[in-house]
Order: structure tokens, then sequence, then C-alpha cells
């Protein structure tokens, strides 16, 4: 009751503390409880000399610890408190320790990590508790992944590994396992691979089943991501025969559904993956009742394949068998999910009142315990059935409130865990339906603006991503954005399910959330906060000879937009099995040099490349599925002869320049000319250091020389460095990268599939003489970040080696996206690799129609008609190169200094002529 704290107050609960810590008296949580609610606020009532507040800190946290009562830690403890009385001992580590871990508990990771980095590991190594200081590395390593700070969390485990001689194979194992997950995050392919080998060995070792089971599926993931499809295969095969030899019916089963997924989504074997799936439930049939959860995943996954056949009547009876499960062991989320998608089919059959009453039905009970794209789903029913209604004003507002939704949350959703080219079929089925409403209501700008929309929807994991956030932050900043993310989503749901002023509050909160969250990345406030473009300016933009193609690719269908200055139309063009079959065909074609015009021709046929007017001299062209890897310079305009009749061909780059954009918005774009210590920098490796690369990467012996050729060739620059073999490194190009106007880099560049920000360069690596190590040669993409990339011009002239290797649509949007981020005003690469010689020549020629003062996709246009004519007629070897970006000449044109020259001469030569008629009228 007093104002002040008896110190012998203190002792004597003090001393209770510790005989019911050491006696584990049945009365010890009750003492606890009224020990750590007690002590704070007297506490904080009262001054103390430094060591009392220490041990009575101590004793507080301690109880605390030993009741769960963490949320102590969070309102009482300071990292930053010295801690200086309580001696160096395995006592005061372990104090502090467990208070790391009620931090951690309590999501304060940041301040957990302060806890680890100042206190806990520095004792440890003074105490010399090796075992104690591989722990809280560990634990310290997996905060940092945690908040995606891979790079630092990267360093810690690495630096363990030669301290890990006391590890049980087990714990050993985990290590590992750990270790290649932070691998994945960071993108190195070859290195994850290789600790989850090195995890798989050990697990084998102490015949742990679980944990072998768990890595297999691990490596079938990745490989399914990487689109290896034979190791993917070969890994799932693995887990069956384990799962199978040890009779784990619930484990075989989980990944025979995931064989299932595997066959319809990657491999479009359908019937192979209806065949897993009864696998899967007859194992499950032998032990009913056993595990739910994993039966109604199974009717699902059968659901998802018979809507892919538009089997709606058979899926409805699987959706129902769902909503049956889920009610009869009260899991209300899934019941909930499987009546929007029952309200789906019903609506898909035509049977509106249906689908009316579920949806009405869903709205009643609490739908924020559900994932945010079956909401979307759920509203976009609504929005369909009010346009059918004849509703359309009501109709248009409900889509604009629901894909508003959906973009903002893209824009602030960064976690590489999503993927970079997943869109969910949710978000999908509302694109096209608001698009098909737009184009039916004849408001194509709108819809043009949708479609273009889609093309940034997943930017954020460009800019946003956790491997670029973790150089702009702090540790306490990327807590915090975890926390706003957090709160953002809860918001959203909450939209969903409110109206009227409650849903403008929440709406405008959420904006405030947002804003606030931007703020505090370098790139992200400008290159993700996406603004509609006015259509009419885009086309005041367009020259009068030029024509914009654009295409968005949704679900099985390209929406082609055709805009001139004075007009715009949009096809839906359904994409067929036969179509499939030939881009396909006439992809493959190209990779392996056995070029099929005929192919190509159909494919320029389902685009209609033959209606452009005559007048029309320029394309400027926003691609997308198939047409990233088809580039429209290569389309023949007329039938050719014969499959291999190249040179008896016309093909489009011989009418017409192209060059290709992300997006409408980069039509606008024009970023300031800035000084550069060096007009060009070249790169050059001819040998890789396959031991530094993981790689088997073939030698580029024509890359020195064309570096030093294209110098050459750009005699009207002054400034001119050429970087070749030993001299080519990561350290050179970090150092010179953000000070060239153009950077020419003829050397492998690897573009990722399964995330553009793992795509890589690769330098010369080489021994480090000293301590026998293998310097590292790459550079990810997304280190580009940090190189302050303001360059004119970037030229990638090849991708990996080997000639039967080309980029997705994916992987070249990918990259473009992130060297333009990045700050690369165009970029020029090839979507497959040619022979060595070629490239050099090809980029030669390119250079020197740029030396001319061309505009870059001029220069690109006459390079590739000059190949053909006197090098090589086959697309294939003057086809893959790309222009995406801005299009202004780096050198000034020619012909417009001789015309400049000439106005001079003439001006001066009329200004000699009238002075000397002066003179005579003088003289007389």
């Amino acid at each position: 009751e007093s104002e002040s704290i008896d110190i012998s107050e203190f002792r004597f609960y003090h001393f209770l503390l510790s005989f019911y810590m050491s006696a584990n008296s049945i009365v010890e949580t009750k003492f606890f409880e009224e020990f750590s609610t007690y002590w704070p606020t007297r506490l904080a009532q009262s001054q103390f000399d430094d060591i009392t507040k220490e041990l009575l800190l101590a004793t507080v946290f301690k109880a605390a610890y030993e009741i769960n009562n963490y949320s102590i830690a969070r309102d009482y403890f300071e990292p930053s408190f010295e801690y200086t009385f309580l001696p160096p001992s395995n006592l005061k580590r372990n104090y502090l320790w467990g208070i790391d871990f009620m931090l951690s508990r309590l999501g304060q990771v940041d301040k957990s990590i302060r806890v680890q980095q100042e206190l806990t590991i520095p004792l440890s190594r003074f105490i010399n508790d090796q075992n104690g200081l591989n722990s809280i590395q560990i634990s310290l390593g997996a905060n940092l992944y945690h908040l995606g700070n891979y790079q630092k969390a990267r360093e810690i485990f690495t630096g363990m590994i030669s301290n890990t001689e006391e590890f049980s194979p087990a714990a050993l194992s985990r290590f590992y396992n750990n270790l290649s997950l932070i691998y994945f995050k960071t993108g190195e392919s070859a290195e994850y691979v290789d600790m989850q080998s090195r995890a798989l060995d050990l697990a084998i070792e102490i015949k742990n089943y679980g944990y072998q089971l768990q890595i297999y599926r691990n490596l079938h993931i990745f490989y399914r991501k990487n689109r290896n499809w034979d190791l993917a295969e070969l890994y799932i095969n693995r887990a069956i025969e384990l799962a199978t030899e040890t009779q784990n019916k619930n484990d075989q089963a989980t990944i025979f559904v995931s064989q299932a997924v595997f066959e319809y989504q990657y491999l479009n074997n359908h019937d192979a993956a209806i065949k897993y799936l009864r696998m899967a439930e007859e194992l499950l049939d032998e032990n009913p009742g056993s595990n739910s959860s994993l039966y109604i995943q199974i009717l699902g996954e059968r659901s998802n394949l018979l809507n892919l056949e538009e089997d709606w009547e058979a899926s409805k009876k699987l959706q129902l068998q769902i909503i049956q499960l889920s009610s009869d062991v009260g899991d209300p989320s899934t019941y909930l999910e499987a009546s929007v998608e029952l309200a789906f089919l019903h609506f898909q059959l035509g049977e509106l009142s249906e689908t009316e009453r579920l949806l009405r039905e869903f709205r009643a009970h609490d739908i924020t315990i559900l994932d945010f794209p079956i909401l979307v789903l759920a509203q976009t029913l609504s929005a369909q059935l009010a346009a059918i209604s004849g509703n359309s004003v009501n109709a248009n507002n409900l889509y604009t409130s629901i894909t508003d939704l959906v973009f903002e949350r893209a824009r602030n959703t960064s976690e590489l865990e999503t993927g970079y080219w997943n869109v969910e079929p949710e978000y999908l089925h509302l694109f096209e339906s608001y698009a098909d409403f737009l184009i039916d209501n004849g408001d194509f700008t709108d819809a043009l603006n949708l479609l273009d929309r889609i093309k940034t929807i997943n930017d954020a994991t460009l800019t946003d991503n956790p491997l670029i956030q973790a150089t702009q932050l702090s540790d306490a900043e990327l807590a915090k954005e975890q926390n706003l993310a957090r709160e953002m989503d809860s918001l959203r749901k909450r939209i969903f399910a409110s109206s009227g002023r409650e849903r403008l509050s929440l709406q405008n909160r959420l904006e405030q959330l947002s804003a606030e969250r931007r703020s505090l990345f370098k790139y992200g406030s400008s290159a993700i906060n996406y603004e509609s473009s006015r259509i009419w300016s885009v086309q005041r933009n367009l020259e009068r000879n030029q024509v914009l193609i654009h295409i968005t690719e949704i679900n099985s269908h390209y929406y082609l937009s055709t805009l001139y200055r004075n007009n715009l139309a949009i096809d839906k063009l359904p994409l067929e099995k036969s179509d499939i079959q030939m881009f396909e065909s006439a992809i493959s074609s190209l990779i392996s040099g056995r070029t099929d015009l005929e192919m190509l021709f159909e494919a320029g046929k389902f685009i209609d490349i033959d209606s452009f007017p005559d007048y029309i001299e320029s394309i400027i062209f926003i691609p997308d599925g198939y047409f990233h890897q088809l580039p429209l310079a290569i389309l023949p305009v007329s039938k050719p002869f014969s499959p291999f009749s190249y040179g008896s061909s016309r093909y489009m780059i011989e009418e017409r320049d192209i060059r290709t954009l992300n997006s409408l918005n980069d039509l606008s774009q024009r970023s300031p000319r800035i000084n550069h210590e060096f007009d060009y920098t070249g790169f050059g490796v001819s040998d890789f250091n396959n031991e530094a690369t993981s790689r088997n990467l073939v030698s580029l012996p024509m890359a020195p020389q064309e570096v030093k050729n294209i110098s050459k060739r750009l005699n009207r620059l002054s400034s001119k460095m050429s970087i070749i073999n030993n001299a080519a490194t990561v350290d050179s190009f970090r150092e010179l990268a953000s000070k060239s106007r153009i950077l020419h880099l003829a050397t492998h560049s690897e573009v990722s599939e399964s995330d553009p920000l793992f795509s890589r360069l690769h330098f010369y690596a080489n021994s480090n003489s000293e301590e026998g190590d293998v310097i590292n040669g790459q550079l990810f993409a997304y280190e580009f970040f940090d190189l302050n990339m303001q360059n004119e011009l970037v030229m990638l002239n090849s991708c990996e080696s080997g000639g039967d290797r080309y980029l997705q649509g994916s992987g070249i949007m990918g990259i473009s996206r992130a060297l333009r981020y990045a700050g690369v005003q165009s970029l020029v690469l090839n979507a497959w690799s040619v022979n060595d010689q070629f490239a050099a020549e090809f980029a030669e020629l390119f250079y020197e129609y740029l030396n001319s003062g061309e505009t870059k996709s001029k220069a690109l246009q006459m390079a590739k008609i000059d190949f053909i004519k006197s090098k090589n007629s086959n697309p294939h070897y003057w086809g893959p190169y790309i222009l995406n970006g801005d299009n202004r000449p780096i050198i000034r044109s020619s012909e417009i200094n001789y015309a400049t020259f000439t106005l001079a001469i003439a001006f001066f030569m009329g200004l000699v002529l009238v002075n000397r008629s002066n003179i005579r009228k003088t003289s007389s």
C-alpha cells in the first residue's frame, strides 16, 4: 500500500519465487501470476539504484516467462538497457535469452534481433559456450529470414558452417535445410540443391522418414517451379515410394494429390491427374474419417479438373459433398468457400436465382474469416448478376470497387512466397468478366486501361520485394512494414463485409496505411503507383505512321487492342488447342534453328498483321503470352513458298520498325538526360569458372573482340571503356554500371522463370590466390537496384548457352521490368541463344546504325535487314533481338548535322553577297 517499495519485501518475494521454482510447487503458477502483475506496477511507481532495478526486472521477467505472460517483455523491456550490474555469466545470458524468446513470440522480431546481436551472442562468446552460441545464431538467422532480410540471414548461416562439428546428425540436417531455404530465397539454385542433398543424406542416415519425405517434396516443388519436369517427376516418385514403403496412407494420399496437381497444372495431363486423385481417395476410404481435411482437398481438386472441362453439373455434386463434410466437422471457412464455389457453378449453368440465394446466405456469415480471393469471387458474381439484370450502373460500381481493391492489394503485397507470375484464378475470372462487360457496353478506353493495368499486377514483387527492401530498411522498419501489411489485409476483408459510411471509413484508413507503407520504399512509390492512362493522350503521342498493338492474355483468350491516332479496336481471340500447338511448334523451330516459316505466318494471321494500312511504318508492341517469345519482326507478311524459304520471304521488320513496351505508361515516361562519366562501357568474357558459377557455361571466344569492335564503331563517342576477361568482374561492373550511358554485355545472362529478380549476369570469376577461394562471378537482378542504373541503353548479347534455351514470356517481361525499374531507360536482349560469332556481328551492325544517329528501333531494324540480305536470312539468327523502352537516339543524327552545316554555309555566303553588294553601292 505504501508509495515506495521496501527492498526486504522484494527479497522475501524473490526467496519465495526461487523456492517455488526449485520445488516445482503446485502453487507456483498462481504465485508467478501475482508476482508478474504486481511488481511491474510497483517498479513504475518507485526509484531504485541500477543494480536493484536490474534484479527486480530479472525476477519479474523470469516469473512472466514461467507463466507465458510474454506481454510484460513488450511493455517493460528496452533492448538498449545496458544490464552492466548483472555479471557476465551463463545465468545472465540465459535470462536475456528468455527475454529474446518472449519478444519473438510477441512478434517484436526487431527487438529480438537487437537482444541477440548486442547481448546474448557477445555473452555466449565471452563465456565460451559454442553450443549456446550456435543455437542463438540459428535463431537470429531465422528472425532475419522471417523479416525478409535474406542476405544477412545467409551471412549468419554460412558463417556457422565451420562450427558444426558438435552438431548431431539430426541437428545438422535441420541446419542444412534452413540454409537451403535461404539459398532458395536469394535465387542461388545450385547451392539450394546442394544443401537439400546434404540434409537428405543425413535424414537417410538417421532414418528420419518424415524429414526425407519433406525434402523429396521440396525438391519436387523446386524443379516444378523451374520447369524441369523430369527431375520434378523423379522426386515426387521417390516420395511416393517412401510413403508406400512405410505404409503411411495419409502421406501416400497427400503425395498423390500433389502428383495430380502437377499432372494437370504443369503437364496438362488430365487423365493422369484423375487417376492419382482416385488412388488418394481409395487410400482414405480404407480408413474413413482419418483425415477429413485431406478428403475435402481431394474433392476440391477433382472439382477443379471438372471446371477445366466445363462439366459444371458433376463439379456441383462435389462441392455439395464438401459443404456437407465441412458442416459435419465444424469447419466454417471451408463451408463458406464451398458455398461461393457452388454459387459460381450455378451461375455457369444459368441458375441465377440459386446463385443469388447462395450469395445472400453467404453474406449473413462472418466472411472476414475467408481468404481474399474467395471474397473477390463472391463480389464478382454479384457484379455479373447485376449486369445480367440490366443494372449496368450497379454492375460497373461493383466491378470498379472490386478491381481497385485487388490492384491495391497487389500493389502492397510483395512477399516472395506468392510467386511472381502467380495470379489467382479468382482474379482472372474478375478481369475477364469485367473486360467483357466494358467491351459489350462499348467502353473501349476503360477496357484498354483495365487490360493494361493487369500487366502491372505483380510489379510490387519487383520493387518492394524483400530482397530489395532489406537493402533500404532497418530491421525495425522491416518489422513495421510487416505489421502494416497484416493490418491492411484485415481491413480489406472488413471492406468486403461493410457498406455505406463504414465502408468509406475503412477505405480511407486503408489508403492511409498504403501511403505509410509506400513511403518506406525508394522504388515502390514511383514504380508501383499505377495511374490509368488517358487514351486520348496516348493517341496524341502516336505519330501518324505509327500503330500501337496491345495484347493481354486472360485465361484462354487474348485481348488484342489496336490503337491508331484516331481509332481504337479491341478483339477477344480464343486460344484453342490447335493455336497452342501452332505457337509452340513455331517457338520450338526457332530455338532449334530449323525455323518453320509457315508456322510463323500462321502466328501472324492469328493477330491479323496483314490488316495494317500501308502508311504504317512503325509498330509499338505491348506483348503477352506467346508473343513475348515470338517477336513481331520475324513474322512473314505473305505466305512463304515453303517452311524453309528464308531468302525469298519478306518479313515484318522489312516494312516496319518495331519496339516493345511493358505498359501504356511507358509511352509517356521520359527520363532526363544525365551526364555520364563514360559514353560506352563494354564487358566481354570469353571463359567462365564453372566452380564459381555452378553451371556448365561454354566459352564465348568472340566476346572480348566484340566489345572492342563496338567501341571502334561508336567513333562519334569520346569516352569509352572495354573491360574484358579477368578485368570484367562483378566488382568492376558495380563500379562502372551507373557511370555509363551505354552498357554492352557480351557474356552469359541467365533469365529466371521462377522469379525475374533471380535472373543473373555471369562475369569473370577467379581464384583468390591468398585464401584459395573462388570469387563469385554472378550478379543477380535484385542487386541492380543498389547500383543507381541510369543507363540510356543496356544490351545483353547472350542468354544461357547451349542453343536449347529460350526466355519464357514471364522471363522476358520480368527481366525487362526489373532493369527498367532499376533505372535503365532502354534494353536490348535476345529471346534465345544464337551462335557466338553471329551474335557479335549483329551487335556491331546495330551499334554502327546507332552511331549514325538513328533511333534505337530504326537501328535495330536496319541491322536486321542488313543481316537478312548479306549474312543469314534465317530468323533464328537475327530474330531474337528485342528492344524494350525508350526510343530516342543515342547520338544526334549526322544528317541533321550536315543540314545544319549546309544552312550555316548558305547563311554565311548570303552575308558575303550582301556585304559585297553594299560595298559596290558605296563605291558607286
